[in-house]
C-alpha cells in the first residue's frame, strides 16, 4: 500500500522509514532507525529526486504507481549515489525505460559500478548549470565532499526549494512528522542532526564552508534533505548549527568529562570534576563513560562544548584502549579550537596522563588547561584538590571566551 505526503502543491514525499536498520552504514548505532527520502514534482513533467533503498523499492513504486497513474516518469534526478538513495536507480530504469536520468560525470561513473551494463537514457549537467525542466528552471550545485564525491545539489529557483542530497540530514524515522515544524528542533532533531554531520560529514568542514556560503544566496522556501525532515522555516538557525560545526565553533561554552575506569577510581575523579566545575558556574556540564557510549555519540559531543576533558587509567603502559580510539575518532576529524585538560590514573606504570596530550598536540588551535593530573591508583587530598583547581582553571578559561 502507498504511503507518501504532500509537501507543497505537485511536491510530495515518497520516500520509506527503516525502522530495522541497527547500523546507519553498519557503523553508527540508529535506535530510531533512518529514513530514506524521495521526493517526486508532479508537474508539467514528473521528476524523482533520488530513489530509495533496494529493500523499500516495492513502497517506492507503491507511491509512484498512485501519484503518477498512467502518466510517465519524465526525468530522474541522481543527486547521491550511495545505495541507501540509489539502490532502487536500476529497477525504475526497468519500470520506466524512457525516463530521462540527470547525472554529473562523477555520478555516472559510480552508477556504472554499481550497475554495470546498465543502459538508459543519460543527461550530464555540469556545475552551477541551469536547466528548464517541466517549466521550472533548476540550477545544479556540486558538492563534493558531503560526503561523497559526487554529490550534487538541486535548487529549484522557480519556487525556492533547495535538494540539499545528505547536507541537514539526521538519524531517526520521520514516525509521521514530515515537516521539521512538527517537532521540537532542541528535542527531537538536533541531537541527531548534530550526530549525523559529525560522523558522517564532519570532516569536510571546509567543503561544507563552501556550501553554506552558497546557501546563504539563495531564496530558500523549503529545505528537502535525504535523510530526516523537509524544512520550511527556521533556515537561519539550521545554517547556525552547520556553520559552527563547520568551522569547528563550539555550540556551548562548556566543558564536557569522557572516562574510562577500570576499578572506579577514574569515575570518581570525572565525578568531582563535573561537580567543581558546577559550582564554579559551568552550566551544561556532560560526563560520559567511554565504555557505555558508542564513540559516535561522544564525538558528537566533542563538536558541542569548548573544553574537552580526558580521563583515563594506563592499561598495560598504553592508554586506556577505549578512550585511545576516541581520540582517534576526534582527531581524524579534524577538530580544532578546542580547549583541552588530561587526567590520568596508574599503579606499576603511569602514562595516560602523557600519551594522552601526545596523540592530540596536532590539534590546531588548541590549548591544554591546568597541568594534566596524576592519580596513584586511588583519590588522595592532593589529587582531589588539583581537581578543586582544574575545575577553576577550565572556568575561568570558558569565561574568558
Amino acid at each position: 500500500m502507498y504511503a507518501y505526503r504532500k509537501i507543497t502543491d505537485n511536491l510530495y514525499w515518497v520516500g520509506a522509514n527503516d525502522h530495522r536498520i541497527a547500523l546507519f552504514e553498519n557503523a553508527y548505532p540508529v535506535p530510531d532507525g533512518v529514513s530514506y527520502n524521495s521526493y517526486l514534482f508532479t508537474g508539467e513533467k514528473s521528476i524523482l529526486f533520488d530513489t530509495v533503498h533496494l529493500e523499500f523499492a516495492d513502497l517506492l513504486f507503491q507511491n509512484l504507481d498512485e501519484l503518477l497513474g498512467d502518466k510517465p516518469l519524465d526525468y530522474l534526478i541522481v543527486n547521491h549515489m550511495e545505495p541507501d538513495h540509489s539502490g532502487t536507480l536500476g529497477k525504475v530504469i526497468d519500470r520506466y525505460p524512457d525516463v530521462e536520468i540527470i547525472f554529473n560525470k562523477k555520478t555516472f561513473t559510480m552508477f556504472q559500478r554499481f550497475f554495470p551494463g546498465k543502459e538508459g537514457n543519460f543527461r550530464q549537467v555540469e556545475n552551477d548549470e541551469v536547466i528548464n525542466l517541466g517549466g521550472k528552471e533548476f540550477r545544479f550545485i556540486f558538492a563534493p565532499m558531503i560526503h561523497w564525491p559526487e554529490v550534487m545539489m538541486v535548487y529549484n529557483q522557480t519556487d525556492g526549494w533547495l535538494f540539499s542530497a545528505d547536507a541537514f540530514g539526521t538519524f531517526g524515522c520521520l514516525s509521521g512528522a514530515l515537516f521539521a515544524d512538527e517537532l521540537d528542533f532542541d528535542v527531537d532533531i538536533l541531537p541527531d542532526l548534530r550526530r549525523y554531520y559529525c560522523n558522517i560529514v564532519g570532516k569536510y568542514g571546509m567543503q561544507v564552508k563552501k556550501i553554506l556560503d552558497i546557501a546563504k544566496t539563495l531564496d530558500i522556501k523549503l529545505i528537502l534533505s535525504l535523510h530526516g525532515p523537509v524544512y520550511r522555516q527556521g533556515f537561519d538557525v539550521l545554517l547556525s548549527k552547520y556553520e559552527k560545526w563547520a568551522t569547528f565553533e563550539a555550540e556551548d561554552d562548556t566543558a564536557v568529562i569522557f572516562y574510562g575506569t577500570i576499578y572506579g577510581n577514574t569515575e570518581e575523579a570525572a565525578d568531582i570534576l563535573s561537580y567543581k566545575l558546577r559550582e564554579n558556574g559551568v552550566k551544561g556540564v556532560k560526563v560520559f563513560d567511554v565504555t557505555k557510549k558508542d564513540v559516535n555519540y561522544l564525538v558528537a559531543e566533542s563538536y558541542r562544548a569548548k573544553t574537552l576533558v580526558f580521563a583515563a587509567p594506563t592499561h598495560d603502559a598504553q592508554i586506556f584502549p577505549k578512550m585511545k580510539f576516541l581520540i582517534e575518532e576526534i582527531m581524524d576529524r579534524g577538530q580544532k579550537n578546542k580547549s583541552l585538560a588530561f587526567i590520568g590514573n596508574g599503579t606499576w606504570a603511569p602514562s595516560s596522563q602523557k600519551l594522552m596530550p601526545k596523540m592530540m598536540e596536532t590539534m590546531k588551535n588548541a590549548k591544554v588547561v591546568g597541568e594534566p593530573i596524576l592519580i596513584e591508583s586511588t583519590l588522595k587530598k592532593d589529587t582531589y584538590d588539583a581537581l578543586e583547581n582544574l575545575a577553576r582553571e577550565i572556568a575561568e578559561d570558558l569565561k574568558g571566551n
